[in-house]
């Protein structure tokens, strides 16, 4: 499900339409409007002439949440006279709403000397007039534009300037410096002019008397042309755009040339020129940049009528490298010096980077001398006095910003082949192996070739035995003879060659074969019945004669017993079927003429075991002896075991003991326990075999346990004192453990304790009670048969509070610093522990940090910055549920500056003839010095008039004590208070004061109608001026548009006059006039308003409401009479009960509430309120729908785990209407797709379903479910169980599945499983295999298997391969084995099938193969396997390149050839047909073609 939610805005607007106000001079002034938006706006006020309305202590500005804003003026002026406008403003808009003020007043005019007369006018309105006008202007950019335009009119106008007929501003507003000038400056000023400045302007004067308009004036704004962002140099690949770009500001607007190398350019297909007029955007943009046609300076130049700037940048065209000569391959002998060359340009220079064999040349190697060029474009590495170590791949990378190019060359290195020393003789063993090492040198690698008797022996008939080994680290090449015979002796040659030279040397082999066995008789066990067969193999030159003895008697060759020998000395005789007789010692002799040698074995013949009889159960009772026996029998003597329930177990043979016999075996058991009852067999086994008995079985019986007396209720001791705790048991050898809070109780480690047992008692004793015994006890008697547990009882051991270590008694610091407390404490239970002052507990509020460890009983009271209030007596308390409380009183001072912790009254009124008392708090440590000063002379404090006063029960407490204040005690006053610490003042003015009264004019006319004014009057006195204010029924009232109060300071005259009264206006009116000294009121005149009922409040067409929550329905009516309410549910009256509350507030009489309380389903209907006073009668109506709050009805665990890889679903079932729920995992809303999702159906069931569940999931989830009712929010943690990755399946180590078919598709696999899956990297001799290569691919199954194919394997992946296993749960490796090659021998260059050449011609036939290991290649005819010796060369090499040359071909040499690869996994030939021409045939062919 996807939810989303919109919050709705609204543009603010004008609610109703606001009134216009008029007011008197001097009185208040209060226009309305309302608004209504969302979100709330914000309401400002502003002038006729644009600016915005600030309160003062004259203008007042108030909004209420409903969206009412009143703008209050007090004491009204003539220049208040104006329209005003209230602005509303929010995120979507505003909205302005006007309201005109005319303010009325008196005015006094001379009509004859000496008299007077008043009348009362409302101003006369003058149309606004211009006594200047405005004048065109021409200006430069930053400089001002300033319009002063002196206006008149009445009331004072309003003026607007416009530009291209929008208003702009701000406009201010000078009044005249001459009382008598009714003139205003309206001044428009820009102090620094843009080009947005420009245009066409007039101004509009208005006032409500008319409008007036100067000329339209055009106002022009010139600008020079510069560059607000100029071009910059740009540096661009070849081949590529390069784009300039210019932000210009000038006008009129100027003109843009772009040139390159001075001369201008002009769009085409290889450059773009743009300009945008409005923007004065330029941009020259050149394509596919070409370094011989473009690189070079790039001016853009700009003009206008006004001037002409130009700016210059470089374009450099970068190129890539390019070689115009690259390196060649050289040879050199060694000791040369040798060059090589390269030729290469690019822009930038290319730098060169040489390399030897892919590795960098080092710069500091002075073998080598890398030249570079600083001008041309040759590059060389210098190589001096060449070594053969200098022989490789040279490659130069030549590399610029652009990119890098290389070249590379083989540079080869000779020297002669060098044959290291080789023994004259070597010696060898018949039938072992012999090596004959030759190490061999030179440049490029000899070939070796060994030589028997001058025969290479690759070619010899049993040629297998013989095998070349190289070793390319030590250069060691050896010959290895397996299997040494005597017709291996003779001389052998080693040849090496290379295209310098080759070399040859010789040793001879010699074969010896002492008389001696390879091979000994062994010892041998034989069932009767089976053949005996006895081997050795044996030794010697010349060959020996054989003979076999048993028990020193010679055999002969039988029908029962055979001899045979073989001819690799291996000796065997065999005896048919034997018996018993055929045991006892074998001898075999070996014989020849160099001496006689012999070699024995002892044979055994063997019967497998046998039970004999059947064996009998047995039953005891328990802790009598029990015997089961087996009669058997077999040779040799059978070992036995007993097994119980088919397991083996400990026969310890004390309690169980096994008793053989020579033809039966026993199993006792002494003193038998329960656990001995089983099924019991006997297994025998002797060489011959095995034999397990028929079941015995062994039946035990016993008693249960039984409690005869139990634990009986909880102990409660005191320290010190012996608690025994004792039970009663019965039973078959019963155990009693004790446990205390489920551990048992050990006496050898806890020796506090003491178990005593007798007889049938067992009692547990706490010797020397303490704290740490207190716990619950419980005894568990068991036996063989059974257990029974005791009552569990409690152990409760009580100690006093104690006070082991008291805290400091008293501690002094400076204010600021820290200070602290510490004591250590005991008892059980465990003390509170409180630390007080005046008997209340210290708090962290009050800067103190208590840490009290009960563990370790110790409490620390801690003050990290000290001030004076920490100053004083603290208390430590100890209690608990023991003894009685401890307490223990220290003492904290703190030394302090002085400190105001009460400042004496900034004013203070003074009462003439009475004492004036000035309190202040002071706090100081030492005790401060106090002086006082009256405008900064110091006065005395002696009692005479001024007296410091302490408290006498609190020394922070002073007053300052004026008698018999006296009009000149007005003045400033200073408080001085010092000490060595430090001093600080304050002051305080004095003021005298006189009382105040109140007198009525005339009698004041209280019945009134609706709509009358009411006028209230009264004489007000007093000093200094009082504050007024009337009461209605006990609240002020305050001015409105239809209430205004007035006081006259001359007359003292204080007036309330309220017009078109209503019902809200009748009560009980009061005067209050207040100052200083005090206050008077009036006695209490009642108004009466009478008037018909409105309803001001009506009930809404819908209401809406939550179960189980209240609903509030309001009516408010006036009325004279006060109408009364009556409340309908569908039409049937409802009464004040528990569900139905009707209720009128005690600041609202005119509402009436309906509270309906716990709503349910059933209050859903249609709510009626009924409005009658007697006089008429009114109704309104509400449709109340009860909404249900969303509930989670399922249960859903704090934490659900899964594993990994597993779906997990989050359930819930709710109740509730039209419900939205919106999922979160960690307080973000959850993305679903197609992994993650939410099902739900109609039976309000919801279920987050999370596939494949990965440890990202893991986290909290949060579900927050809304109605119209209310939302609740379910949270639960989603747990993610991992597992390690196992290794189901290893690599398979045998030989056969690790041998690699060079070219052929090759895989190893193995298969693992772990949560989350785990990845698997492959190593070849301990390096990682590279992701990606397209010799071989990885593929993982569904199923665990990780396999690695190679498409055609190749010889560089042999060596030594494992698999590591990784995934966030952890690592495991595999076991390494080793991939060996194999190949079958394939031609790469075959031979010719056929060739024709004439008679003395040379021929020579190449061919190339391959294999692995190497093959061997022989060259056949007819069959017969061809050398040298017949007249041909054969050259063959380690690389597979074979020649075959016929030196001078004859007709004897025509016929069928064959060559044959072969090595161990396969032979492959290809025939040659020759054919050799005579001449005359040759040259009979040659006509007749």
């Amino acid at each position: 499900m996807f939810c989303c939610f919109f919050y709705c805005l609204v543009k603010p607007k004008v609610e109703g339409k606001p009134a216009d106000v008029t007011c008197l001079l001097d009185e208040t002034a209060k226009l309305n409007v309302k608004f209504s938006a969302i979100p709330k706006p914000t309401v400002t006020w502003h002038k006729a002439d644009g600016t915005e309305v600030k309160p003062n202590d004259r203008i007042q500005i108030i909004t209420d949440e409903n969206g009412q804003s009143t703008l209050i003026i007090n004491h009204a002026k003539g220049e208040d006279s104006q329209p005003y406008t209230a602005r509303a403003t929010n995120k979507v808009g505003s909205v302005d709403a006007k309201v005109n003020l005319t303010v009325k007043g008196n005015v006094k005019y001379k009509k004859q000397k000496k008299r007077k007369y008043t009348c009362n006018y409302i101003f006369v309105e003058v149309k606004p007039s211009l006594k200047n006008d405005l004048e065109p202007q021409t200006i430069n950019v930053g400089d001002e534009l300033l319009y002063r335009l002196v206006v008149d009119g009445r009331p004072a106008p309003t003026v607007k300037f416009y530009k291209d007929g929008n208003e702009v501003g701000p406009v201010t507003i000078e009044q005249p410096s001459k009382p008598d000038d009714t003139t205003v400056t309206a001044v428009f000023r820009i102090p620094k002019a843009s080009m947005d400045n420009q245009g066409e302007y007039q101004a509009s004067v208005e006032n409500p008397a008319g409008v007036v308009k100067t000329k339209k004036v055009k106002v022009t704004v010139q600008q020079t042309p510069v560059f607000l962002k100029a071009p910059q140099d740009a540096s661009v690949s070849q081949g590529k755009d390069v784009t300039y770009e210019a932000e210009l500001s000038g006008f009129p607007t100027p003109k843009v040339t772009w040139l390159l190398n001075g001369k201008p350019l002009t769009p085409n297909a290889d450059c773009t020129i743009n300009f945008d007029t409005k923007t004065q955007k330029a941009t020259l943009t050149i394509r596919k940049v070409d370094a011989d046609k473009h690189k070079g300076a790039i001016t853009c130049q700009v003009e206008n009528p006004a001037g002409k700037i130009t700016h210059d940048v470089k374009l450099d065209v970068r190129t890539q490298p390019k070689i115009s000569k690259p390196l060649k391959d050289e040879s050199i002998v060694e000791g040369q010096d040798v060059t090589l060359t390269i030729e290469a340009v690019g822009n930038p220079a290319p730098k060169p980077e040489w390399y030897l064999n892919d590795k960098p040349i080092p710069a500091n190697d002075q073998h080598f001398q890398v030249i570079t060029p600083k001008e041309g474009n040759v590059y060389e590495l210098k190589i001096k006095q060449a070594k053969p170590t200098d022989e490789g791949t040279y490659k130069v990378v030549m590399k610029n910003s652009e990119g890098e190019i290389v070249s590379q060359a083989k540079l080869d290195v000779h020297t002669v082949p060098v044959i290291g020393s080789v023994p004259a003789k070597i010696e060898a063993l018949q039938g072992q192996q012999v090596v004959i090492p030759v190490k061999v040198s030179g440049r490029p690698k000899p070939e070796v070739t060994f030589l028997k008797d001058k025969k290479d022996v690759t070619t010899l008939e049993d040629k297998s035995r013989f095998r070349i080994e190289h070793d390319d680290k030590t250069n060691e090449v050896r010959l290895i003879i397996s299997d040494v015979r005597e017709d291996d002796q003779g001389k052998y040659t080693i040849r090496a060659k290379n295209p310098a030279q080759i070399v040859e040397e010789t040793t001879n082999l010699v074969v010896k074969a002492p008389l001696a066995f390879i091979d000994k008789l062994q010892d041998t066990d034989v069932i009767s019945g089976q053949n005996l067969v006895l081997t050795c193999r044996c030794q010697g030159i010349p060959k020996p004669t054989v003979k076999w003895f048993q028990n020193d008697n010679e055999i002969k060759s039988t029908t029962k017993q055979k001899i045979e020998s073989k001819p690799d000395g291996t000796q065997t005789l065999t005896i048919n079927r034997v018996d018993l007789t055929d045991s006892g010692d074998f001898k075999v002799v070996i014989t020849n003429p160099d001496g006689t040698i012999a070699s024995t074995c002892h044979v055994d013949v063997l019967t497998k075991p046998k039970i004999d009889g059947k064996p009998q159960d047995v039953q005891v009772t328990l802790g009598e002896p029990a015997e089961l026996t087996v009669k058997l029998s077999g040779l040799p003597k059978p070992n036995v075991q007993w097994l119980k329930n088919g397991q083996p177990f400990n026969i310890d043979n004390k309690r169980v003991k096994v008793i053989q016999k020579d033809d039966s075996c026993s199993l006792l058991i002494e003193n038998t326990q329960l656990d001995d009852k089983a099924v019991y067999t006997l297994k025998a086994t002797n060489k011959a075999g095995e034999v397990e008995s028929p079941k015995l079985t062994l039946n035990v019986s016993a008693i249960a346990p039984k409690l005869k007396s139990d634990l009986v209720k909880d102990i409660v001791a005191q320290t010190g004192e012996r608690v025994p705790l004792t039970i009663k048991a019965s039973g078959t050898k019963p155990k009693v453990t004790w446990f205390k809070d489920g551990e048992e109780v050990v006496t050898t480690v806890e020796e506090g304790y003491e178990i005593v047992e007798e007889e049938e008692t067992y009692t547990l004793l706490i010797k020397n009670a303490k704290p740490t015994n207190s716990g619950e006890y419980q005894a568990v008697v068991t036996n063989d048969v059974g257990q029974v547990k005791s009552k569990k009882i409690k152990v409760q051991v009580q100690k006093a509070p104690e006070l082991k270590k008291k805290p400091q008694a008293l501690v002094k610091v400076k204010e600021g610093q820290p200070a602290q407390f510490d004591c250590e404490f005991d008892g059980n239970p465990s003390p509170k522990v409180t630390w007080l002052r005046d008997g209340k507990p210290l708090t962290p509020r009050d800067g103190f940090d208590i840490q009290t460890d009960v563990i370790t009983g110790r409490s620390v009271l801690k003050i990290n910055q000290t001030t004076s209030k920490h100053s004083g007596p603290i208390t430590l308390r100890l209690e608990n549920s023991v003894g009685n409380p401890i307490e223990e009183t220290v003492q904290l001072e703190v030394e302090t500056a002085p400190q105001l912790l009460q400042k004496p009254p900034a004013t203070t009124e003074a009462f003439i003839s009475q004492t004036c008392i000035i309190p202040f708090k002071c706090a100081s440590s030492p005790k401060p010095t106090i002086k006082l000063f009256k405008n900064e002379i110091q006065v005395p404090l002696n009692g005479d008039h001024y007296e410091l006063v302490p408290n006498p029960n609190d020394s922070t407490s002073f007053e300052i004590r004026i008698k018999n204040v006296r009009p000149d005690d007005d003045g400033n006053y200073r408080l001085l208070i010092e000490n060595p610490l430090g001093k600080i003042d304050s002051n305080i003015q004095v003021t005298t004061v006189e009382n105040v009264s109140i007198k009525p004019t005339k009698p004041n006319k209280t019945d009134l109608k609706q709509h009358d004014t009411l006028t209230l009057e009264f004489q007000v006195d007093g000093k200094p001026k009082p504050e007024i204010a009337f009461m209605k029924d006990g609240k002020e009232v305050k001015p409105s548009p239809k209430t205004q109060i007035t006081y006259d300071e001359k007359t003292k005259i204080c007036r309330l006059v309220t017009t078109d009264v209503g019902q809200e206006d009748q009560g009980v009116y009061t005067l209050i006039a207040k100052n200083r000294l005090g206050k008077q009121e009036t006695e209490p005149v009642k108004v009466t308003v009478t008037a018909p009922i409105t309803v001001k409040t009506k009930l809404p067409e819908t209401t809406d409401g939550i179960a189980g929550e209240q609903v509030v329905l309001t009516v408010e009516a006036d009325g004279l009479p006060q109408p009364k309410v009556t409340w309908l549910c569908n039409g049937q009256p409802l009464k004040t009960s528990p569900k139905y509350r009707i209720e009128t507030p005690k600041d609202k009489p005119n509402q009436i509430n309906l509270i309906i309380t716990k709503l349910d389903t059933n209050d859903t209907g249609k709510y009626t309120a009924v409005i009658d006073n007697g006089l008429e009668k009114v109704e309104t109506n509400t449709k109340l729908t009860v909404h249900t709050k969303p509930k989670l009805e399922s249960k859903l665990e704090p934490n659900l785990s899964f594993n990994i890889g597993e779906q997990a679903v989050i359930p819930i079932q709710l109740s509730g209407d039209d419900n939205t729920v919106t999922w979160y995992k960690d307080n973000q809303p959850i993305q679903f797709d197609k992994r993650i999702r939410v099902v739900t159906d109609e039976t309000n069931s919801y279920r987050l379903i999370i596939d494949d569940l990965r440890p990202e999931d893991k986290g909290n989830y949060t579900i927050v479910v809304k109605n119209k009712g209310g939302s609740i929010e379910i949270k639960t943690t989603i747990i993610v169980k991992e597992q390690k990755p196992q290794l189901l399946a290893d690599l398979n180590d045998s030989p056969a599945a690790n041998t690699a078919k060079i070219g052929e598709k090759f895989f190893l696999e193995i298969r693992a499983q772990g949560k989350p899956r785990p990845q698997v990297t492959w190593l070849l001799n301990g390096q990682e295999l590279p992701k990606n290569s397209p010799d071989y691919e990885f593929i993982v199954t569904e199923d665990g298997v990780y396999r690695i194919v190679f498409h055609r394997f190749d010889e560089k992946y042999l060596g030594e391969y494992q698999a590591i296993i990784t995934s966030t749960a952890g690592s495991i490796r595999t076991r390494k084995i080793i991939v060996i090659g194999q190949q079958a021998p394939i031609f790469t260059q075959a031979p010719p099938k056929f060739i024709q050449i004439k008679t003395g011609e040379k021929l020579t036939i190449e061919l190339t193969a391959k294999g692995h290991p190497p093959p061997k290649i022989t060259w056949l005819r007819d069959g017969k396997v061809l050398s040298n010796k017949d007249g041909f060369e054969i050259r063959t090499d380690q690389t597979g390149h074979s020649f075959f040359v016929i030196p001078r071909a004859t007709v004897q040499h025509k016929g069928k050839y064959e060559c044959r690869l072969e090595n161990q996994y396969g032979t492959h030939t290809a025939e040659i047909n020759i054919d050799v021409l005579r001449k005359f045939q040759y040259a009979c062919r040659s006509n007749f073609e």
